[in-house]
């Protein structure tokens, strides 16, 4: 199912209320330290799976993972449903725009199942124990919002593409038609 803006701020909301009623420090804490494992895991793990991903900017999408994970940490002990809003809401911004001129979404979800398996393993040896049920379903809700959240992004900018380019043919047609007439006089 197609994910919708009101459907993606419901779901923020109600993920919020629940943050502000129980945090996870410790996993934020964790999270931050292993952020470099993580992002060797996740370069290391995307191009054995998809080996045209190494056409990539290796450093441009290092730093964005990073950014990406950052936010995730501070999501995660966040108690201000507005804030967190705010969070996932900023994570499309790191790397999308690079990456939506070359792939589509099935690539944009493959590699966000690959970051999530490679953050559940950097975190089970940064916290010294696997993370709780609790924690699990909160990092695992955090991943499906933002997710989504990159996924509207992606398909906003490709139809706002795809109408730049009708707008574009329909602009030169409207030439054509001018210098037929101008030619036609």
């Amino acid at each position: 199912m197609e994910p919708t803006p009101e459907k993606l701020a419901a779901e923020i909301q109600r993920l919020g209320q629940s943050f502000a009623e129980r945090r996870y420090p410790e996993v934020s804490r964790a999270l931050h330290a292993a952020i470099p494992g993580t992002v060797r895991g996740w370069r290391t793990r995307s191009i054995e799976a998809m080996p045209y991903l190494d056409t990539l900017s290796l450093a441009g999408f290092e730093q964005s993972i990073a950014s990406t994970l950052h936010l995730l940490a501070n999501a995660m002990e966040c108690d201000d449903p507005a804030r967190l809003n705010r969070l996932v809401e900023e994570s499309p911004a790191h790397g999308i725009l690079r990456f939506h001129q070359h792939f589509g979404p099935e690539t944009l979800l493959a590699e966000e199942r690959i970051l999530r398996s490679v953050v559940v393993i950097e975190l089970r040896h940064e916290l010294g124990r696997s993370p709780t049920a609790d924690e699990a379903a909160a990092l695992h809700d955090l991943f499906d919002l933002m997710g989504e959240c990159s996924l509207l992004a992606l398909m906003k900018m490709r139809r706002e593409e795809h109408d730049q380019a009708v707008q574009e043919r329909v602009r030169g047609m409207h030439r054509l038609a001018d210098l037929g007439t101008l030619v036609a006089g």
